[in-house]
């Protein structure tokens, strides 16, 4: 009888170290998954932020024009106009500058060359110096012109931020479609690279 009782006591401490694991894996669990939502609720709301951020770039600057007799600086170090640079109806312009990490460049870059065909794009870049340009571009192995100009040679808010933007510009040097690259954000910029695509190959229809 004794010996009954003893194992119903072990059986007994078994079950409770059994049952106290159970609830410490449990609450290990809930623990992590807890973190794991408040970190997704926070990167979300910085995402958010960001993408708020941009959207309200978009629409202060959207409506400007660029002086057609704005200076250009050509890879070999002669200059020429903006209104000299032959274009049919629109340009989709890439504004980057050496302010911008390398990397982003290429990344953009890449998407831009998936959708707009190099002979309807325009490359406008701010460097201190015109060979750091010109090594740039060959890192990059950019086929698209690109032409230095000075930093906030275009008077908007986003040229202050120093962050790289994209734009249409029409024959009357009128600004459209402008957006703020983003470079945590493929989707959106491929999704709005495949409309300015579709707006050009449509205004070359008409």
């Amino acid at each position: 009888m004794k010996y009954f009782k003893s194992i119903l006591v072990f059986i007994g401490l078994s079950i409770l170290i059994i049952q106290t694991c159970l609830l410490k894996m449990q609450k290990n669990d809930y623990d992590k998954l807890t973190h794991e939502v408040k970190n997704k609720l926070k990167i979300d709301s910085i995402t958010i932020a960001q993408l708020s951020g941009r959207i309200e770039l978009m629409y202060s600057n959207d409506q400007f024009s660029i002086n057609e007799k704005t200076t250009l600086i050509r890879e070999r170090g002669d200059s020429i106009l903006l209104k000299d640079i032959p274009f049919e109806d629109l340009l989709f312009v890439i504004r980057f500058s050496e302010f911008n990490c390398m990397s982003c460049i290429s990344s953009e870059m890449e998407k831009v060359s998936k959708f707009i065909e190099p002979n309807n794009t325009l490359c406008l870049a701010t460097y201190s110096q015109l060979n750091d340009l010109v090594v740039t571009k060959k890192l990059l192995r950019l086929s698209e012109p690109v032409y230095k100009i000075p930093f906030n040679a275009f008077k908007n808010t986003i040229e202050q931020k120093k962050m790289p933007y994209y734009f249409v510009l029409d024959k009357d040097y009128q600004i459209s479609h402008l957006f703020v690259a983003d470079p945590n954000n493929h989707k959106m910029t491929e999704k709005y690279l495949k409309y300015i695509a579709t707006i050009i190959k449509k205004n070359k229809q008409e």
